[in-house]
C-alpha cells in the first residue's frame, strides 16, 4: 500500500425512504416553465427590435434604389430626410 493511504471498506447503507409529493413537484414545474417563459419572451422582444431595425434598413434601401435611376433635387431631400429620421429614430431607441 502507498505512503499516506488507507483502505476504505464497502458499507452497505439502508434504504432510503423517498416520500413523493404531488403538490411539490407541481409547483417545481409550474416554477420551471415560468422561467422558461420568462426566458423566451425576452429574446422574442430582442428578436422583434432587430426586425424593426432589419425592415427600417430595407425601406431606406428600397428608396435610395427607386429614386437613383432618375432623380431629381426633392427626391434626394426626401430620401435624404428619411434616412436622418431613421437614424435619429434608432438612436433614441438605443438610448
Amino acid at each position: 500500500m502507498a505512503r499516506g493511504f488507507q483502505e476504505v471498506q464497502d458499507e452497505q447503507v439502508g434504504a432510503v425512504n423517498v416520500v413523493d409529493h404531488p403538490a411539490k413537484e407541481s409547483a417545481l414545474t409550474a416554477q420551471a416553465l415560468t422561467i422558461i417563459f420568462a426566458q423566451l419572451s425576452k429574446k422574442a422582444l430582442i428578436a422583434i427590435s432587430s426586425l424593426f431595425t432589419a425592415a427600417a434598413l430595407f425601406s431606406a434601401w428600397w428608396l435610395w434604389a427607386d429614386v437613383l435611376p432618375n432623380p431629381t433635387n426633392h427626391q434626394l431631400v426626401g430620401v435624404g430626410m428619411y434616412a436622418l429620421f431613421i437614424l435619429a429614430i434608432e438612436f433614441i431607441r438605443r438610448r
